[in-house]
């Protein structure tokens, strides 16, 4: 191992990763072998802090000038930076939401990154940057630790103490060493720091040579206890990191005596938990808007795959399985890796499908010439015959009980063969043999797909249908397509099937050329929305099969193109840039408006317009700041969250331009042939612009580097069907990432659902519910409970809706002018947070505010109540912050405020649960809906709750009961 080891990583598969600072290598042991299996070195220099995902990708501080983090794989041979740093990590930690943390013990602080953003840009989480001893300081820290409410826990080795920085605080409590609240334990130097299934302390207390560790009767020391340092078995000498294989063993870095430590606790306090059937494929659990980019990554062409690539097998380690069958051959990219890292050839020919087990079995069709299924091992060079079919097996599945499976395309059939008995008899559990449409017969079975209820579910291609045989049953029930008892979605020769972690469907639809699934809201279409035949990023060409990575991203094979394409699922982590009020239904607003600014200031003509916060700063005559380029003929404008502001720029350069507020340059973001009469950018930075001559919007997701468009709306041909648009002007995009579009020249607001190329009409002309004429409809904009908000342009006026319908707001008469009350061709609308409304008057040259009315609302109080649940092992607890909003008198309004509970509310039928063990806590975010100066009160109660919750809980003296978060210690709460 060489001198000085650093950082020690276990995995769940005891697999111990070593940083040699003097080799400038990391050293890997799997479990039960003494010499090291491999020693990852490179663009390595003096390497300390390590840490190692579940997909088996290795992060390791790497730079010893200017500081780097570089991610490898087991099997590469060159890391990919990953995050710059300026110093050294002393150590690393990836948690839950793919946050990566740097301790930086030189700079005196924490710092994250994320991994799914492109972006070197690194958040403090802990520490000011200078060494200090104060709650929101750090002196030279060193191990960090992130348990999964996401607290972060620092070994202050200068310090000489562990904090704890719950969720979101700056400010750390000392929970061991000096400065602790309650009586802990002496530390001197501790380095590294753990936590077990409890959440107890574990410590390696470094100049004291020593391992301690908390439980239920407090710390006390664990290994090394005589304090002194020495090479005795006994005994450690300045001990840097520990860790805990899946056995309890402890395994400690000692810099000094050059080896690496093992401690065994005794057997008594080892729980060993009974081995469960783990699945070897991926589910991903997605919101219920998830979405993924339209355009894809090429994983693998016809220079890897060949030609047809078919079958297509993920596991959880993220090794992909890919079938080239013309050629017979198994490709394989282990553990996440870009590059090939196997082909396995053999007698195989014309293999459809692959499947492999937990252990690494992989299963593969040999029915079309050799009438059986093949089982091999990753590393062997032969195979054995498992199942004899007499034809080829169109799809495979092995369940929990080691149940193979095979879908037998050519003769209408699913069978299965147990892989526990040496029987070569296979059963029929779906299918006649012979093709038909009804509930018990198929016609060309394809991928087939079973859950941990032995349901299994069929792609039964020539019928156009999914079907779900539950457990035992030989009738089935259709979920989607053809016949489908409710309304689902039309399918063509569906091949490929997936569920996801919540039992949702995902399904590979051949020939419309696009990948389909369903959610709480329904089916929608994910990716190849367009339903053509094509070979660029967003398109597919008789795509075969797929499946989902540990990440949701999506892998499918995309036969036609001779290719493996990668759609990459969108973290929908931004908030919405603008404001969305929450009015009450007979909201109104003053008729005459104050103009905000004249013609000498923003010119001619102003149409594109969007307020995001308007500040009391704001409302003065002047601008701040005002931006020039070769803009010609600008119709939109958007600005995000983090600034970043997006302008129509192509009428005559024929783009979109991305600027910063301080900026004095521009780039590109979307190259376009006409101007963006509207654009929209979602909460997964996808831009949308809407192309009123060209009669359809496109869309493009901008954290990758494809310029190709995905058209979302319309069909580039003017018309007023429910797939086609005339002259789009604004839109809008929800947070379920549905479209509404001002369809201009057809006096109406279509909305297009989330994957759906046809419309809903929602207002003006062939809307099927009664709603409001429309002429000439140009902005669009909803409000907090998802009402419409329409500039009816060539009616001179603003139209919304509520619980009673549409009505007109402003602009009234209907006749154009250029007094307050009256507006001349209105172009755009947008609300400030505290409800008024601006609009940009473009026929007087102006952008008018329109005042929320002080008197159209009554007082609105709100209480919510809290409720507890108790059990004798749980304590299961919900509360409910009390805030009272009341109604100053004077001349604004206030309404209702919005209480979000983050988890959020539960009620006595279903309760959140947390253990008595755990820390946790409930965090209330109130957003006031008034501009005047009101007080809050904020108070916590905890209740116990039966049928009804009555006796309020003593509360122990450290709970805070005062403030926005409740934060619950473990143990804390009496049972």
């Amino acid at each position: 191992m060489g001198p000085q080891p650093r950082d020690i990583f276990i995995n769940t598969n005891n697999t111990i990763y070593v940083t040699s600072q003097a080799a400038n290598s990391v050293l890997v042991w799997y479990e039960g072998n003494t010499i090291p299996i491999k020693n990852i070195s490179g663009n390595i220099s003096s390497p300390i802090g390590l840490f190692v995902t579940t997909a088996g990708e290795i992060y390791v501080d790497s730079d010893n000038s200017t500081g780097r983090i570089d991610k490898w794989t087991l099997n590469s041979t060159v890391g990919i930076s990953i995050m710059y740093t300026c110093t050294k990590c002393y150590d690393i930690f990836i948690d839950m939401n793919n946050n990566l943390y740097c301790s930086m013990k030189n700079s005196h602080q924490i710092v994250i990154k994320s991994l799914d953003v492109i972006s070197n840009a690194l958040k403090i989480v802990a520490g000011t940057g200078n060494a200090g001893s104060t709650s929101s300081m750090l002196s030279s820290p060193y191990g960090i630790y992130v348990n999964t409410n996401f607290d972060l826990y620092v070994a202050d080795y200068s310090n000489n103490r562990i904090q704890l920085f719950q969720s979101g605080q700056l400010n750390a409590v000392t929970v061991a060493g000096t400065g602790s609240l309650n009586t802990t334990i002496a530390l001197n130097g501790p380095t590294g720091i753990v936590l077990d299934a409890d959440n107890y302390l574990f410590i390696a207390d470094q100049e004291n040579h020593r391992i301690v560790g908390s439980d239920s009767n407090g710390f006390r020391c664990l290994v090394g206890c005589s304090g002194l340092s020495g090479s005795a078995a006994n005994q450690l000498t300045t001990p840097k990191i520990l860790s805990f294989d899946s056995y309890g063993e402890t395994i400690t870095s000692t810099m000094a005596n050059v080896n690496t430590s093992f401690n065994t606790t005794q057997s008594n306090n080892i729980i060993t938990l009974p081995r469960t059937n783990a699945i070897s494929y991926n589910r991903p659990k997605f919101d219920a808007s998830a979405s993924w980019s339209a355009n894809a990554i090429t994983f693998a062409d016809s220079s890897t795959v060949g030609g047809n690539p078919w079958g297509i097998y993920i596991d959880t380690h993220n090794s992909i399985y890919v079938i080239n069958s013309p050629s017979g051959l198994i490709q394989i990219w282990l553990n996440n890796s870009l590059s090939l890292s196997r082909t396995i050839s053999g007698n195989f020919l014309n293999p459809h499908f692959v499947f492999v087990t937990i252990n690494g079995d992989i299963y593969i069709d040999n029915g079309a010439m050799n009438g059986r299924v093949d089982k091999l091992v990753l590393n062997g060079n032969t195979s054995v015959p498992v199942m004899y079919v007499n034809s080829s097996c169109w799809g495979l599945f092995i369940d929990s009980n080691d149940t193979l499976y095979c879908a037998l395309g050519a003769q209408n059939l699913v069978v299965t063969k147990s892989l526990n008995t040496m029987s070569n008899i296979t059963t029929i559990i779906a299918g006649t043999g012979c093709a038909g449409s009804t509930s018990n017969m198929l016609h060309g079975p394809y991928a087939i797909y079973v859950n941990t209820n032995f349901d299994l579910y069929v792609a039964d291609r020539y019928n156009d249908r999914i079907q779900l045989f539950r457990s035992g049953q030989l009738d089935a029930i259709t979920i989607a397509g053809d016949s489908s008892t409710t309304p689902t979605i039309t399918l063509d020769e569906p091949m490929g099937i997936a569920l996801d972690a919540d039992n949702y469907l995902f399904i590979v639809d051949n020939h419309n050329q696009r990948i389909v699934g369903s959610g709480p809201n329904g089916f929608r279409c994910l990716v190849g929305c367009y339903t053509q035949i094509g070979s660029a990023s967003n398109q597919l060409h008789w795509p075969q099969t797929f499946g989902f990575d540990s990440y949701g991203n999506i892998f499918v094979t995309d036969a036609g193109n001779n290719r493996v394409q990668k759609f990459i699922l969108l973290n929908n982590i931004l908030d919405p840039a603008y404001n969305q009020p929450k009015f009450c239904p007979n909201v109104s607003w003053n008729q005459s408006a104050i103009t905000f600014t004249y013609i000498s200031v923003v010119g001619a003509y102003p149409l594109g317009f969007l307020s995001i916060l308007i500040t009391q700063s704001m409302l003065l005559i002047d601008p701040t700041q005002t931006i020039h380029d070769n803009f010609s003929a600008s119709y939109s404008i958007f600005v995000t969250t983090y600034g970043g502001i997006y302008v129509d720029n192509g009428a005559l350069n024929y783009r979109v331009d991305k600027w910063t507020l301080n900026g004095n340059t521009s780039i590109p973001v979307m190259y376009v042939n006409t101007s963006c009469y509207g654009l929209f950018v979602d909460t997964t930075d996808t831009l949308y612009c809407s192309m009123f001559d060209f009669h359809q919007v496109v869309k493009r997701w901008l954290n990758d580097n494809s310029s190709t468009l995905t058209t979302i709306a319309g069909t580039g041909t003017a018309g007023s069907t429910s797939s086609m648009l005339n002259g789009p002007f604004g839109i809008y995009v929800n947070t379920n990432f549905d479209l509404y579009v001002a369809d201009y020249s057809n006096n109406r607001i279509q909305l297009f659902q989330s994957g759906q190329l046809s419309a809903v009409t929602v207002a003006g002309a062939r809307s099927l519910n009664t709603t409001i004429t429309l002429n000439g409809p140009t902005g669009i904009v909803l409000d907090a409970d998802n009402y419409l908000y329409i500039v009816d342009c060539n009616n001179n006026r603003i139209v919304g809706s509520g619980p009673n319908g549409f009505r007109c707001l402003v602009g009234c008469s209907g006749s154009n002018g250029s007094a307050s009350n009256q507006l001349f061709g209105p172009a755009t609308l947008s609300f400030d947070s505290y409800g008024n409304m601006f609009v940009t008057d473009l026929g007087n040259n102006r952008i008018q505010t329109f005042i929320l009315s002080t008197n159209s609302c009554d007082e609105i109080t709100s209480t919510a109540n809290p409720t507890t649940t108790e059990n004798p092992k749980e304590q299961v607890t919900s509360t409910q912050q009390i805030t009272t909003s009341k109604k100053l008198i004077t001349n604004q309004t206030c309404f209702s405020p919005k209480i979000t509970l983050i988890p959020s509310t539960s009620t006595l039928l279903s309760p959140i649960q947390f253990r008595r063990s755990q820390d946790f806590y409930i965090v209330s975010l109130i957003e006031l809906n008034c501009n005047n100066s009101i007080s809050i009160i904020t108070q916590w109660t905890i209740k116990n709750c039966t049928s009804i919750c009555s006796n309020q809980i003593q509360l122990d003296s450290t709970i805070i009961t005062t403030s926005t978060e409740l934060y619950i210690p473990a143990r804390t709460l009496v049972y």
